[in-house]
C-alpha cells in the first residue's frame, strides 16, 4: 500500500513537472519574434534613429516585441536637443529598468547641463553616473544658491588624479570658498604626480603660494621622470 501511494505521488510530481515544462516551452515559442516581426523592428528602428514620430507607424504590430522600448529611446536620443523634461520623465517612468532608460537619463542630463537648466537637472539626477555628471550636479547646487562642503561634496572627487572639465567651475568655487587648503593641494599634487597627470599639477600649482609653485613643478618632473625610468627598466 505504502509503495503504491509513493509511486502515485511520484507519478503526479512528474506529471506536474512535465506540464510546467510544456507551458514554459509554449510561452517561450509564443514570445519569440517571427522573421516578419524582426524585419518590421529593423525598419522601425532605422526610422526611429532619424528622430521624430515616423517610426510609430512602422511599429503598430510591435507593442509586444521584446525590444520595443528601444524604438522610442532611439528617437529621443536623436532629438535630445529639442525634447522636454516631461517627455523624458514619462519614458523613464514607463521603462525604468531598461538599459535605454539609463542611457537616456545620462544623455539628457548632459543636455540639461548644456542648457544650464539646473532645476531640471537636479530633478532627474541620480548619484553614480560618473564624474562629469557629479560635477554638473554640484554646479547645479551652486547655481541654486548652495555652498560646498569638502567632505560631503568634494572628498571623493579630490582623491582622483584627473577630473573632467565639467569639474573646473566646481573646483574654482571650492577655491573661492577657501576649501582647497595648501595641505589638500599638496596631497592631490602628489597623487597626480604618481599618476603622471602633468596638467592637473599645473592647474593646482597656480593655487599655491608663489614660493611653492616651483616646488610643485619640480615634484612633477621628478615623479614623472621616476615613472618613466621604471617603465624603461621594465621594457628593458
Amino acid at each position: 500500500m505504502f509503495a503504491s501511494h509513493s509511486s502515485r505521488r511520484s507519478a503526479l510530481g512528474w506529471l506536474v513537472l512535465a506540464t510546467v515544462w510544456l507551458l514554459a516551452g509554449t510561452i517561450a515559442r509564443a514570445a519569440e519574434p517571427d522573421p516578419a516581426q524582426r524585419a518590421a523592428f529593423r525598419q522601425a528602428y532605422a526610422a526611429a534613429q532619424q528622430g521624430g514620430d515616423g517610426w510609430q507607424a512602422l511599429a503598430t504590430g510591435l507593442r509586444d516585441y521584446p525590444l520595443y522600448p528601444y524604438l522610442q529611446a532611439a528617437a529621443l536620443e536623436h532629438d535630445i536637443r529639442q525634447i522636454d523634461r516631461a517627455t523624458v520623465e514619462l519614458y523613464l517612468k514607463q521603462y525604468s529598468e531598461w538599459i535605454p532608460a539609463a542611457d537616456l537619463r545620462r544623455d539628457f542630463l548632459r543636455e540639461l547641463a548644456r542648457r544650464q537648466d539646473w532645476t531640471g537637472f537636479l530633478a532627474l539626477y541620480q548619484p553614480g553616473l560618473g564624474d562629469t555628471l557629479a560635477c554638473d550636479a554640484l554646479q547645479a547646487h551652486l547655481a541654486n544658491g548652495g555652498t560646498l562642503d569638502f567632505d560631503r561634496d568634494l572628498a571623493a572627487l579630490w582623491a582622483k588624479p584627473s577630473l573632467p572639465d565639467a569639474c573646473d567651475p566646481v573646483l574654482n568655487a571650492a577655491h573661492d570658498q577657501g576649501l582647497l587648503t595648501a595641505a589638500r593641494l599638496w596631497t592631490r599634487i602628489d597623487r597626480a604626480a604618481d599618476a603622471g597627470q602633468a596638467g592637473t599639477i599645473a592647474n593646482l600649482a597656480s593655487w599655491l603660494p608663489a614660493n611653492d609653485r616651483a616646488s610643485a613643478q619640480q615634484r612633477r618632473v621628478w615623479r614623472i621622470g621616476k615613472s618613466c625610468f621604471r617603465l624603461a627598466k621594465l621594457n628593458f
